[in-house]
């Protein structure tokens, strides 16, 4: 059984999320947003400032061709099918991305996270990237860690 999406089936516009994201920013002091749809890279970047740091989310856009055949691979959809369907889970990435801030940024005003640690990945350093993405590439090297190098001594288990 496959397993179910969040907000998939989601009626919820993406309009209606975009205000949703705007409006949770806004309540906990961004300033600034920058709303960037780039349809040659298939992406939409929202970029916000907090307390003089910029930070950015990018949403990535379902390609049209994801949807040319069903889920099973079993029948072709027609255009208007394909079209709709890439609607479909383009309303729910909104719908999970405007989860996922107020998500984070509840965390940080209730206490559980401190704001640098959570949004860390998503600030912009000067070179107009983000930090997680000039981590990844060192990631994607590849490292192993020993775990008695980063614990107290006698907490390896």
């Amino acid at each position: 059984m496959a397993r179910r999406k969040y907000a998939e089936g989601t009626e919820v516009s993406i309009g209606r999320s975009r205000d949703e994201i705007e409006n949770t920013l806004e309540r906990f002091g961004a300033s600034g947003q920058l709303w960037l749809r780039d349809n040659e890279r298939e992406v939409v970047t929202i970029g916000f400032k907090c307390e003089e740091r910029t930070y950015k989310f990018t949403i990535r856009l379902p390609p049209l061709g994801d949807f040319r055949t069903t889920p099973s691979g079993r029948w072709e959809r027609t255009d208007i099918q394909a079209k709709n369907a890439q609607d479909a889970e383009t309303r729910r990435r909104f719908r999970s991305l405007a989860n996922y801030i107020k998500a984070i940024l509840d965390a940080i005003d209730t206490g559980i996270i401190e704001a640098e640690e959570a949004l860390m990945p998503y600030l912009v350093l000067h070179s107009g990237e983000t930090v997680y993405e000039r981590v990844q590439l060192q990631l994607k090297d590849g490292f192993s860690v020993d775990l008695s190098r980063v614990l107290p001594e006698g907490k390896a288990h």
